[in-house]
């Protein structure tokens, strides 16, 4: 037969050995490919969407760039009065115009954000298609129908508000509300304030 140490015993040993080490190879790279086919699987199914939706979201305020804007043709308004009967209470006239766009577009704005600024403070007032008119303190109306629950222009059309406060400002600032809920604070105008003629 063979010698233990030396015969036939250890040439089975080496050949068994010999045999391992070629299956562990191969199930080293089966291995590996499964883990390579599950790493981009995770990304297919996690990272893409992910990277879409920040991509839509960031791009979603592309198409209503500078959509609002103060519509300076009109001496009497984009100013401010004081109130009649109260001293203390200022009526800021505001024309704000809607560029003339696709009616897609403008059906997907809510309204827009008045930011007043001032030497002291700042206030943001939201505007939205049919809220309720208010002539108190803080509060907006239509000059052209004071009851009325709030409009938004419409593309090519022009609509002037009335901010009722007792705080003194120097220039706003507009800018449109999407439906989805998003602000689109880099599509905004702004216009200096002073005293109504």
């Amino acid at each position: 037969m063979g010698d233990k140490k030396g015969g036939e015993y250890t040439t089975c040993a080496f050949r068994l050995v010999k045999r391992k080490k070629g299956i562990s190879s191969v199930i080293a790279t089966v291995g590996l490919l499964l883990l390579t086919v599950v790493v981009v699987a995770v990304l297919i199914v996690f990272v893409v969407p992910f990277v879409r939706d920040n991509l839509n979201e960031s791009t979603s305020c592309l198409d209503y760039s500078e959509y609002f804007s103060f519509n300076e043709k009109f001496d009497k308004f984009n100013c401010y009065e004081l109130k009649p009967g109260n001293s203390n209470q200022k009526l800021y006239k505001l024309s704000v115009g809607a560029k003339t766009a696709e009616e897609l577009i403008g059906e997907q704005i809510k309204g827009f954000k008045l930011v007043f600024y001032g030497d002291d403070a700042s206030i943001t007032k939201d505007v939205s298609l049919g809220d309720s008119a208010s002539k108190l303190g803080g509060g907006v109306y239509m000059t052209y129908n004071e009851e009325e629950p709030i409009k938004i222009p419409k593309p090519g059309e022009t609509i002037t508000y009335v901010y009722v406060t007792d705080k003194a400002f120097s220039k706003a600032e507009i800018y449109v509300k999407l439906k989805s809920g998003k602000d689109c604070s880099d599509t905004s105008d702004f216009i200096a304030l002073g005293v109504c003629n």
